[in-house]
């Protein structure tokens, strides 16, 4: 998730307007943040507001220049509203929070769409306080959920969604004579395989299609100015009610995708069931105790591994097809690869589309592994990783900082550091040839996924999609840019919202190869 505020402007008219009358809570709090021993020294910010304004679309741009170029340094304060925020932006500070300081530092805050839009805080695994719940229920998540053996037993749905998604590049391109968008069509297979994999197949008549929820996740999921001004939580009215009516929608899928699996269950034997994420999460259905899962708590799984899964997977895998457009030579390389490797498995078969590369391809597809690291270091869905927040009183660098705390790390400006990174800014996979940085959240330097408690639990299955379908989209087809557009033509901008998102969608025309 990128971590922005949404403000609007009338919000801050009113502030403006009204900052006499609230004056006195801003001296208060200023007297406040001077009981805090050697907070970090602040960039200056307006009288309520504080420093909220930095962290609208881009804030993990605006962060790494007030770090590098504004003399802020690796570690920097922020008032949003009355809660007290550090940045870090270095190696060893984010390995002093993510592993150090990872227990004291392993609670979420509460936001207030969380409230609306989700099934509330401590109800699923991403907006939870660390406790002996959440524990448990991570561990049904990491043990019994997003396991190796069961993303070899739903294989054949991924698979089956990555032969749809092909055929619809080549009918929506007319044949290959005309441009597509490439983000499109890959959230739709990504939405449609994430929801396929959590119950096995896609709801019929619902009310909500999977590219619906979506995108009602990357609009509505955004903290507001209530939620550290809690006296001017009034002023989000509108948003609040319209993230109601979109919580009674999500809502509704998930009660006809729970009951209709009741009813199987109810009536076939257990072997005959799918041995989906949801039939295991319903199996745990009970009581609130110490070996059951709430139907909210359900729900609220079911949504953050949606969430979690779409997004990222897709907005990976079109800054991957930006990337590779802007640099032929790269594309060339890893279609040289991707052939060689299958070349040794399509003996006696016809044509290129009778087999896909899967799984075990990847694994002997080096290049196209360094590929996806890089673009995961220049573009990380996590540029921000999600606040934590202490516990407890902590040290921090020289800093004695208090309980309440919310420590922003800059994963973006980490990994575009040159102390840690050669041509930092450059799309260089070759950088990663002869590397041991990887995905796993031991490399403070390289967070994709974060690390420490907190780290993505569906790093495999999120790995396992981008690998895959990368690698099939360069096999099956030529890309080409546009008529009357060169690579140098194409916006590598980004926006906010949840993931990070390219703000001007990726158009290209993929053309069917003949291997």
């Amino acid at each position: 998730m990128v971590w922005g505020i949404s403000i609007d402007k009338e919000v801050v008219l009113i502030v403006v307007l009204a900052s006499p009358v609230l004056l006195l809570l801003w001296r208060r709090r200023q007297v406040k943040s001077k009981e805090i021993s050697e907070f970090p020294r602040c960039p200056p910010g307006l009288p309520i507001l504080g420093n909220c304004m930095l962290l609208k679309s881009g804030a993990h741009r605006v962060l790494a220049d007030l770090a590098w170029n504004q003399g802020y340094g690796d570690l920097f304060g922020l008032w949003l509203g009355s809660i007290p925020t550090v940045v870090v932006s270095s190696a060893d500070l984010a390995k002093e929070v993510l592993h150090a300081k990872d227990k004291i530092l392993a609670n979420r805050g509460k936001y207030l769409f969380v409230e609306d839009l989700y099934y509330g805080f401590n109800s699923g695994p991403v907006f939870s306080s660390y406790n002996p719940r959440w524990v448990w229920s991570r561990k049904i998540l990491t043990m019994e959920v997003l396991t190796i053996k069961r993303m070899q037993q739903l294989q054949h749905i991924r698979y089956s969604e990555l032969r749809r998604l092909l055929k619809r590049l080549q009918d929506s391109s007319a044949g290959g004579t005309r441009p597509i968008s490439v983000g499109r069509h890959i959230s739709d297979m990504t939405a449609n395989t994430t929801l396929l994999v959590l119950q096995s197949k896609l709801p019929e008549n619902a009310i909500t299609s999977p590219a619906e929820l979506v995108q009602i996740l990357e609009d509505e999921a955004m903290p507001s100015m209530g939620d550290f001004i809690p006296s001017l939580a009034f002023l989000d009215s509108l948003n609040k009610r319209r993230r109601r009516r979109a919580h009674k929608r999500i809502d509704a899928l998930m009660d006809s995708i729970l009951d209709e699996r009741r009813q199987e269950m109810a009536q076939r034997l257990q072997n005959e069931l799918p041995q989906d994420y949801l039939q295991v999460l319903l199996s745990k259905e009970g009581p609130m105790d110490e070996e059951h899962l709430t139907t909210t708590e359900i729900k609220g799984m079911i949504l953050d591994l949606f969430g979690g899964g779409v997004h990222t997977s897709s907005a990976t895998l079109e800054w991957a097809m930006a990337e590779l457009l802007r640099h032929p030579e790269c594309m060339r390389r890893l279609q040289t690869e991707v052939d060689t490797v299958m070349s040794q498995h399509c003996n006696g078969v016809n044509s290129v589309d009778d087999v896909l590369v899967d799984d075990d391809h990847i694994q002997q597809m080096p290049y196209l592994q360094s590929i996806v690291k890089e673009v995961m270091r220049l573009h990380p869905i996590l540029p921000l990783i999600f606040p934590r927040v202490a516990s407890t009183s902590f040290n921090l660098g020289k800093y004695q900082l208090p309980a309440g705390t919310n420590v922003l790390v800059n994963a973006w400006a980490i990994a575009r550091d040159p102390r840690y990174w050669d041509r930092p800014t450059e799309f260089w996979p070759e950088r990663f040839s002869k590397s041991d940085i990887d995905f796993s959240g031991q490399h403070y330097q390289y967070l994709p996924f974060g690390a420490g408690r907190r780290m993505c639990p569906g790093i495999r299955l999120g790995l396992s999609v981008v690998h895959v379908t990368l690698a099939n989209l360069v096999r099956h087809f030529d890309w080409g840019i546009p008529d009357g557009k060169s690579a140098k033509d194409i916006d590598m901008s980004c926006k906010g919202g949840i993931g990070n998102s390219r703000a001007v969608p990726l158009l290209a025309i993929p053309k069917r190869r003949i291997c």
